[in-house]
């Protein structure tokens, strides 16, 4: 299995597209590593469960995330919700560490996105590579600028994640659910210890 970074869109002020940014990087991540290819590690969604992503925090988590990217083969940023800024510093500290850059998306090669995307990934210059998931992504946005603005995605990538969607937020209700819960009126069968 390769060991990579996986970057996506996280932070939002708007608590739906928060959710489904998260939704969107744990089934992409489910995906990739029941693939048995990939090894995935996002900083971005770990983090942020301890360190407040709305202040100084943000910065020190994304700094101390750097220092362990320097250990993986690749990193690989995900393309269907966007490139946010916080991926934009992971894109300049990969290339600043000679880290291997790689494009993801949902949809598969047969899709005109998906095969953009595949085309991206065999560009062999790292920069021009950056530049041309840039340009698609601006050219996704110019699309759709309202359903971007409005849902934050740019593909239909639910459509090809929808089991992976499903399995994630059932995994979330059962045990991340019983850690927010006050009540703790949970059935402890439901609970798998190790």
């Amino acid at each position: 299995m390769q060991k990579v970074i996986l970057e996506s869109p996280y932070k939002s002020y708007e608590e739906a597209k928060f959710v489904d940014n998260y939704i969107y990087t744990l089934a992409v991540a489910r995906q990739l590593i029941l693939k048995k290819e990939i090894a995935p590690a996002f900083f971005h969604g770990l983090y942020t469960q301890f360190l407040d992503d709305n202040t100084h925090e943000r910065d020190i988590g994304i700094e101390t995330s750097f220092l362990f990217h320097e250990n993986v083969e690749k990193k690989i940023f995900t393309l269907d919700r966007g490139i946010s800024k916080g991926m934009g510093f992971s894109l300049e500290d990969a290339l600043d560490k000679g880290i291997d850059i790689q494009f993801y998306t949902a949809l598969p090669p047969f899709t005109l996105t998906g095969g953009s995307v595949a085309s991206i990934n065999k560009v062999s210059c790292v920069k021009e590579r950056i530049a041309q998931a840039v340009a698609l992504v601006e050219d996704l946005k110019r699309l759709n600028p309202e359903g971007f603005k409005r849902t934050g995605k740019l593909t239909e990538y639910d459509h090809y994640l929808d089991s992976e969607i499903t399995e994630v937020r059932g995994i979330l209700r059962r045990f991340i659910g019983v850690v927010v819960n006050d009540k703790r009126d949970f059935e402890p069968e439901r609970c798998i210890t190790r």
